[in-house]
């Protein structure tokens, strides 16, 4: 996000990262403009096996990599 007012203004800051080779796209805001919704595609997209998989992404262990969307809330200041 980049700041248009203030002592940051202009200043670049990551709010968001996704898991291993995946693709962020989407970016819907609820009508209030308090919820980002992100989609999280083909997280691990280069692994070679399902066992030795890049990205255990959403659910970890020994789960494969899922696609899903998710919701980035902020906070008053």
């Amino acid at each position: 996000m980049i700041p248009t007012v203030g002592d940051n203004k202009g200043k670049a800051f990551r709010f968001a990262a996704g898991p291993v080779e995946c693709e962020m796209c989407g970016g819907n805001f609820t009508p209030d403009e308090s919820t980002l919704f992100v989609s999280v595609q083909h997280p691990g997209e280069g692994s070679l096996t399902q066992e030795s998989a890049t990205s255990r992404w959403p659910n970890f262990g020994n789960d494969i990599p899922r696609p899903a969307v998710i919701a980035i809330t902020g906070f008053d200041s």
